[in-house]
Protein backbone atom coordinates (compact mmCIF):
# COMPACT_ATOMS: atom_id res chain seq x y z
CA UNK A 1 0.00 0.00 0.00
CA UNK A 2 1.25 3.55 -1.20
CA UNK A 3 1.12 5.07 2.71
CA UNK A 4 2.42 8.23 1.76
CA UNK A 5 -0.04 8.66 -1.50
CA UNK A 6 -2.94 7.61 0.91
CA UNK A 7 -2.44 10.11 3.53
CA UNK A 8 -0.76 12.97 0.88
CA UNK A 9 -5.82 12.67 0.14
CA UNK A 10 -6.15 14.22 4.06
CA UNK A 11 -2.93 15.97 4.94
CA UNK A 12 0.05 18.02 3.10
CA UNK A 13 3.23 15.62 3.69
CA UNK A 14 5.40 18.72 2.61
CA UNK A 15 4.04 21.28 4.67
CA UNK A 16 6.32 22.97 7.10
CA UNK A 17 5.96 25.44 9.75
CA UNK A 18 7.33 29.15 8.93
CA UNK A 19 10.54 30.13 10.87
CA UNK A 20 9.92 31.80 13.87
CA UNK A 21 10.89 35.66 14.00
CA UNK A 22 14.55 36.00 14.30
CA UNK A 23 15.00 36.42 18.17
CA UNK A 24 11.71 35.27 19.03
CA UNK A 25 13.09 31.96 20.75
CA UNK A 26 16.16 33.99 22.58
CA UNK A 27 13.18 36.06 23.99
CA UNK A 28 10.88 33.12 24.79
CA UNK A 29 14.96 31.74 27.08
CA UNK A 30 14.89 34.94 28.93
CA UNK A 31 11.48 34.16 30.02
CA UNK A 32 11.53 30.48 30.71
CA UNK A 33 15.26 31.19 32.69
CA UNK A 34 13.44 33.87 34.76
CA UNK A 35 16.56 36.13 33.13
CA UNK A 36 14.34 39.23 33.41
CA UNK A 37 13.79 39.20 36.72
CA UNK A 38 18.02 39.00 37.00
CA UNK A 39 18.15 41.99 35.41
CA UNK A 40 15.91 44.11 36.69
CA UNK A 41 17.68 43.35 40.27
CA UNK A 42 21.32 44.58 37.77
CA UNK A 43 19.51 47.91 36.66
CA UNK A 44 18.16 48.60 40.25
CA UNK A 45 21.90 47.80 41.38
CA UNK A 46 23.20 50.76 38.38
CA UNK A 47 21.84 52.52 35.60
CA UNK A 48 25.25 51.98 33.81
CA UNK A 49 23.80 48.06 33.83
CA UNK A 50 20.92 49.07 31.90
CA UNK A 51 21.18 47.94 28.77
CA UNK A 52 22.84 44.84 29.49
CA UNK A 53 19.84 42.48 28.72
CA UNK A 54 19.64 44.50 25.25
CA UNK A 55 23.23 43.43 24.64
CA UNK A 56 22.66 40.02 25.04
CA UNK A 57 18.53 39.58 23.19
CA UNK A 58 20.34 41.49 20.07
CA UNK A 59 23.95 39.58 20.18
CA UNK A 60 22.45 36.20 20.46
CA UNK A 61 19.38 36.93 18.08
CA UNK A 62 21.80 37.46 15.39
CA UNK A 63 24.71 35.22 15.87
CA UNK A 64 21.65 32.12 16.71
CA UNK A 65 20.75 32.96 13.04
CA UNK A 66 24.18 33.63 11.43
CA UNK A 67 25.68 30.22 12.98
CA UNK A 68 21.96 28.49 12.26
CA UNK A 69 22.12 27.24 15.94
CA UNK A 70 19.34 24.50 16.31
CA UNK A 71 16.82 25.28 19.16
CA UNK A 72 18.72 22.64 21.21
CA UNK A 73 22.00 24.88 20.76
CA UNK A 74 20.22 28.13 21.36
CA UNK A 75 19.07 26.55 25.10
CA UNK A 76 22.54 25.01 25.81
CA UNK A 77 24.18 28.99 25.51
CA UNK A 78 21.12 29.86 27.94
CA UNK A 79 22.15 27.20 30.27
CA UNK A 80 25.37 28.02 30.23
CA UNK A 81 24.96 31.62 30.46
CA UNK A 82 22.29 30.92 33.65
CA UNK A 83 25.65 29.24 35.28
CA UNK A 84 27.76 32.04 34.59
CA UNK A 85 24.75 34.09 36.04
CA UNK A 86 24.55 32.27 38.95
CA UNK A 87 28.71 33.19 39.70
CA UNK A 88 27.97 37.23 39.32
CA UNK A 89 26.49 38.98 41.85
CA UNK A 90 24.00 41.77 40.43
CA UNK A 91 25.91 43.99 41.37
CA UNK A 92 29.38 43.35 39.33
CA UNK A 93 29.81 43.51 35.78
CA UNK A 94 28.87 41.60 33.57
CA UNK A 95 30.63 42.87 30.17
CA UNK A 96 27.25 41.10 28.13
CA UNK A 97 28.54 41.46 24.66
CA UNK A 98 31.93 39.84 24.94
CA UNK A 99 30.27 37.08 27.35
CA UNK A 100 27.47 36.50 24.53
CA UNK A 101 29.86 36.61 22.01
CA UNK A 102 32.34 34.18 23.33
CA UNK A 103 29.47 32.00 24.48
CA UNK A 104 28.12 31.73 21.08
CA UNK A 105 31.59 31.22 19.52
CA UNK A 106 32.31 28.40 21.70
CA UNK A 107 29.25 26.53 20.90
CA UNK A 108 29.51 27.20 17.54
CA UNK A 109 33.18 25.76 17.01
CA UNK A 110 35.09 25.05 20.47
CA UNK A 111 38.20 24.40 18.61
CA UNK A 112 38.09 27.99 16.76
CA UNK A 113 37.08 29.30 20.27
CA UNK A 114 40.23 28.13 21.77
CA UNK A 115 42.38 29.12 19.56
CA UNK A 116 41.37 32.86 19.99
CA UNK A 117 41.42 33.05 23.73
CA UNK A 118 44.85 31.14 23.70
CA UNK A 119 46.29 33.83 21.24
CA UNK A 120 46.35 31.56 18.32
CA UNK A 121 44.30 32.99 15.99
CA UNK A 122 44.06 36.83 15.21
CA UNK A 123 40.81 38.66 14.95
CA UNK A 124 40.77 39.10 11.45
CA UNK A 125 41.30 35.25 10.68
CA UNK A 126 38.35 34.85 13.15
CA UNK A 127 35.53 36.86 11.72
CA UNK A 128 36.76 35.62 8.85
CA UNK A 129 35.61 31.87 9.84
CA UNK A 130 32.75 33.30 11.45
CA UNK A 131 31.37 35.25 9.05
CA UNK A 132 32.12 33.98 5.54
CA UNK A 133 28.59 33.74 5.06
CA UNK A 134 26.33 36.16 3.12
CA UNK A 135 24.57 36.78 5.94
CA UNK A 136 27.39 36.97 8.02
CA UNK A 137 28.84 39.40 5.83
CA UNK A 138 25.86 42.05 6.15
CA UNK A 139 26.06 41.57 9.92
CA UNK A 140 29.74 42.89 9.82
CA UNK A 141 28.01 46.12 8.21
CA UNK A 142 25.62 46.65 10.78
CA UNK A 143 25.52 47.83 14.85
CA UNK A 144 26.10 45.22 16.38
CA UNK A 145 28.24 43.69 13.72
CA UNK A 146 30.68 46.43 13.90
CA UNK A 147 30.54 46.24 17.95
CA UNK A 148 31.40 42.52 18.03
CA UNK A 149 34.33 43.17 15.34
CA UNK A 150 35.86 46.18 17.53
CA UNK A 151 35.49 43.76 20.34
CA UNK A 152 37.56 41.04 19.00
CA UNK A 153 40.17 43.33 17.65
CA UNK A 154 40.45 44.90 21.31
CA UNK A 155 40.84 41.71 22.73
CA UNK A 156 43.07 40.11 20.12
CA UNK A 157 46.06 38.86 21.95
CA UNK A 158 48.43 38.53 18.62
CA UNK A 159 50.74 41.12 17.32
CA UNK A 160 47.71 41.48 14.30
CA UNK A 161 45.77 43.78 16.99
CA UNK A 162 48.24 47.00 16.30
CA UNK A 163 47.50 46.22 12.37
CA UNK A 164 44.05 46.23 12.42
CA UNK A 165 43.91 48.81 14.34
CA UNK A 166 46.23 50.97 12.47
CA UNK A 167 44.27 50.08 9.41
CA UNK A 168 41.35 51.35 10.47
CA UNK A 169 43.19 54.61 11.61
CA UNK A 170 44.46 55.10 8.44
CA UNK A 171 41.03 54.95 6.94
CA UNK A 172 39.47 57.01 9.35
CA UNK A 173 41.92 59.82 8.51
CA UNK A 174 41.70 59.23 4.68
CA UNK A 175 38.98 62.06 3.71
CA UNK A 176 39.13 60.54 0.26
CA UNK A 177 37.52 57.10 1.85
CA UNK A 178 34.01 55.37 0.76
CA UNK A 179 31.34 57.42 2.97
CA UNK A 180 30.24 53.76 4.36
CA UNK A 181 33.56 52.47 5.34
CA UNK A 182 34.54 55.88 6.52
CA UNK A 183 31.14 55.34 9.39
CA UNK A 184 32.32 52.04 9.75
CA UNK A 185 36.09 52.46 10.18
CA UNK A 186 35.15 56.11 12.31
CA UNK A 187 32.68 53.89 14.55
CA UNK A 188 35.11 51.03 15.16
CA UNK A 189 37.82 52.98 16.18
CA UNK A 190 35.23 54.94 18.81
CA UNK A 191 34.44 51.84 19.90
CA UNK A 192 38.28 50.77 20.64
CA UNK A 193 39.15 54.29 22.08
CA UNK A 194 36.09 53.71 24.79
CA UNK A 195 37.12 50.22 25.21
CA UNK A 196 40.58 51.56 25.78
CA UNK A 197 39.74 54.31 28.45
CA UNK A 198 36.59 52.42 30.47
CA UNK A 199 37.46 48.73 31.03
CA UNK A 200 40.12 46.66 32.04
CA UNK A 201 42.52 44.95 29.46
CA UNK A 202 42.30 41.66 31.47
CA UNK A 203 38.22 41.29 30.69
CA UNK A 204 38.88 38.96 28.56
CA UNK A 205 41.15 36.62 31.08
CA UNK A 206 38.25 37.42 33.41
CA UNK A 207 35.67 36.36 31.67
CA UNK A 208 37.44 33.35 30.33
CA UNK A 209 37.79 32.17 33.40
CA UNK A 210 34.14 32.44 34.33
CA UNK A 211 33.30 30.13 31.09
CA UNK A 212 35.84 27.82 32.67
CA UNK A 213 33.97 27.58 35.86
CA UNK A 214 30.76 26.73 33.96
CA UNK A 215 32.48 24.03 32.25
CA UNK A 216 32.99 22.32 35.67
CA UNK A 217 29.77 22.40 36.72
CA UNK A 218 28.29 21.00 33.52
CA UNK A 219 30.83 18.25 33.83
Amino acid sequence: MDVDGYLRRFIDLNYHLPEPPKGAFVEALFKRFNFNKYFEERTNQSSNFRHDKEHFVSIFSELFSIFNFSLRIQEQCFTQISLVFKTTPVSLKLYPILLAVLISIKNYNLDLYKRYINGNIDSNKLMTELFSSKEGQEFLDSHYGNVIEAYLIYYDSTEVKEQLIEQYRDIKENQNTNKDIYRKAEKIMRIINDLDFAVSHNVKDYIVKKIEIMDRFQN
